[in-house]
């Protein structure tokens, strides 16, 4: 069982425990403990280190009789097979993979922002078009006298008509329902206004 963690760790490309240690961020001798006494690693400790080298509790602990093989799965081995230029390569395309990858979540995340910022925008209209009726005898005093904290707060109760009783998400780029849709279309409002997220939950009291 004392090896156990130690196969894992020099698998992973770590040769010493110094190196590994500072690695996830923990003292070198409380490391070497875990080495010497994988039965008695804390288990949030355990659990950090089975996330940090992709394996589960028990390899960490050395108590699965089934992972005492090579550790690494089959495309980690396929990658440590290749000469040092082509794992080289191998390294630049994830880089680039990973760069693409965020650039496609930054544009999700704009395409969500201005289709929110969209329904807001239509709510909104709303609420001052029916301000403006009244009650048949003019505009609604709200509409005219109203603070923009009683203006935000009638917007909120009116957008938690319409969002909190849609079953379909109302965003495809942000598909969201429920509380989580009220909170989005609640920021939209706040962005329009010039509000920060924390300014506009202490304006509406939320």
């Amino acid at each position: 069982m004392s090896g156990r963690l130690q196969e894992l760790r020099v698998a992973a490309g770590y040769g010493t425990a110094k190196e590994f240690a500072a690695a996830i961020g923990v003292p070198a001798t409380t490391y070497s403990r875990y080495e010497s006494q994988p039965d008695r690693i804390p288990l949030r400790a355990a659990w950090e280190l089975a996330d940090f080298l992709g394996v589960t509790i028990d390899q960490v602990v050395g108590r699965d009789d089934e992972s005492h093989g090579d550790p690494r799965g089959e495309d980690q081995r396929a990658i440590d097979a290749l000469s040092e230029r082509s794992r080289a390569e191998v390294r630049d395309f994830v880089a680039f993979l990973a760069q693409r990858d965020q650039r496609d979540r930054e544009r999700g995340a704009r395409r969500a922002r201005a289709r929110w910022d969209a329904i807001a925008m239509r709510i909104e209209d709303f609420l001052l078009s029916r301000l403006a009726q009244g009650d048949g005898s003019g505009p609604d005093p709200l509409l005219l006298t109203g603070t923009d904290r009683e203006l935000r707060d009638a917007f909120v109760a009116l957008a938690g008509e319409w969002v909190l009783g849609s079953e379909r998400p109302l965003n495809p780029d942000d598909p969201v329902t429920g509380q989580a849709a009220l909170d989005a279309v609640t920021a939209a409002y706040d962005r329009a206004h010039g509000r920060g997220a924390g300014e506009g939950r202490e304006a509406g009291g939320r």
